[in-house]
């Protein structure tokens, strides 16, 4: 790795942050079982991750536009949301495979379509 370059890292090309990386392992982890979302605001979030709310807000909703993150529902002005099941899920493969026909693929930046890895995938 060059450490002197100015390149920026290929996270950071795809305007995919390490903070939207660190996010997306975040709610991997806290996904609950099934397609059920988690029940938390943005500021409650935030107090587990670090960030301000204001930050977290932006970066689910560049999850959201890119379907990593989808939304299951809404508590008043707040809108729930978990991983999409492509990502992860926390049941059977027969619930998972169920969840996926719901759900559109994710964007994920850097992931080339054309790829063999992604016709496997299939």
């Amino acid at each position: 790795m060059d450490f002197g370059s100015t390149r920026p890292p290929r996270c950071a090309e795809h305007s995919h942050g390490p903070d939207a990386s660190i996010q997306v392992l975040w709610w991997i982890g806290v996904s609950p079982q099934g397609m059920a979302p988690l029940r938390a605001t943005g500021a409650d979030i935030a107090k587990k991750v670090g960030m301000t709310a204001d930050a977290v807000g932006k970066i689910n909703r560049k999850l959201l536009k890119r379907r990593i993150l989808i939304e299951r529902g809404r508590i008043g002005n707040y809108r729930l949301y978990r991983i999409s099941p492509y990502i992860a899920f926390h049941g059977t493969g027969i619930e998972q495979r169920e969840a996926i026909k719901s759900c559109n693929p994710p964007d994920i930046p850097g992931f080339d379509n054309t790829s063999p890895s992604w016709w496997e995938a299939q």
